[in-house]
């Protein structure tokens, strides 16, 4: 085990990137098999609590997700908190999708931006409504991080956008948003998986990733690209790690040959567009 504090000890398979950008879900090693026991669930160490969400959740039990908040709002390990974030974004049923705006209010700055960036992994509509709320709390460039995710998750990428650096009054931001998720909802219905302003699909994901790759200068999307990669990995169980060097910046032949083996996969003949997935199950 790697000692963090006390009581938190990153068991030696989880590397030190995790869930980083670089990383994903990939593990050094298999973790044990019977690390996804109930039982972890009261381990002392809160690792070994979010690993047994995390990895019961890979095997389409999502029984627990809402446990990784609690993680997420009291633990003292930073690199803890982000992933129990991220993990939750994605694999949380829609129900319990809202108590991301818990951590939207947690104390720690960097702590919120990881739950924004969480938020729009989510592509709930709720959870958008949440997002725009939380801008009337915040300034500078947390307020800007909200109004790029948000434009992420209720923006067509053709359009002009309308949320980056919008001037509008945070009562007229709110509406716009409001205005923005009902009229997704008349057209995909009550809980629709979103991601700019269309049903999430697998597909779209990846034909983005290919075409800011295409660019001149890819390696000024490296963020992007790992967030849709990140989502990809989520919702197939297809790994990334190799797909971004050390500076996040894209290794175009392993992000090649991902997209290509995953074309190649027939995982994408059973997902659902508008539909959450985590490693290939359907998420309530």
């Amino acid at each position: 085990m790697s000692q963090q504090s006390s009581i938190a000890r990153r068991p030696d398979f989880v590397p030190e990137d995790w869930l980083r950008c670089t990383r994903g879900f990939s593990f050094t090693s298999p973790p044990p098999a019977e690390l996804r026991a109930d039982r972890h669930l009261e381990s002392a160490n809160p690792w070994e609590q979010l690993l047994c969400v995390t990895l019961q959740a890979q095997a389409g039990d999502f029984r627990h997700a809402d446990r990784l908040v609690r993680l997420a709002m009291s633990e003292s390990d930073s690199h803890l908190r982000d992933s129990a974030i991220t993990v939750f974004g994605l694999c949380a049923p829609s129900i319990q999708l809202t108590r991301m705006g818990d951590v939207f209010h947690h104390p720690d700055y960097d702590t919120r931006l990881e739950a924004y960036a969480a938020a729009c992994l989510t592509g709930s509509l709720a959870v958008a409504e949440l997002l725009a709320e939380q801008r009337t709390q915040v300034r500078g460039y947390e307020r800007e991080r909200v109004m790029d995710h948000l434009n992420s998750m209720l923006e067509p990428e053709d359009s002009e956008p309308v949320l980056i650096d919008s001037p509008l009054p945070d009562a007229a931001f709110v509406a716009t948003v409001r205005e923005m998720t009902q009229a997704l909802r008349k057209l995909y219905g009550d809980q629709p998986a979103i991601f700019h302003g269309e049903p999430l699909t697998v597909e779209k994901l990846a034909a983005a990733i290919a075409s800011l790759c295409a660019q001149d200068e890819p390696e000024q999307y490296g963020g992007i690209i790992a967030q849709l990669l990140s989502l990809i990995e989520a919702m197939t169980g297809v790994p990334y790690a190799g797909c971004l060097d050390d500076d996040c910046d894209p290794v175009l032949p392993a992000i090649s040959h991902t997209l290509n083996s995953l074309r190649q996969s027939g995982l994408l003949a059973g997902l659902q567009p508008g539909r959450r997935y985590f490693f290939g199950h359907l998420i309530p």
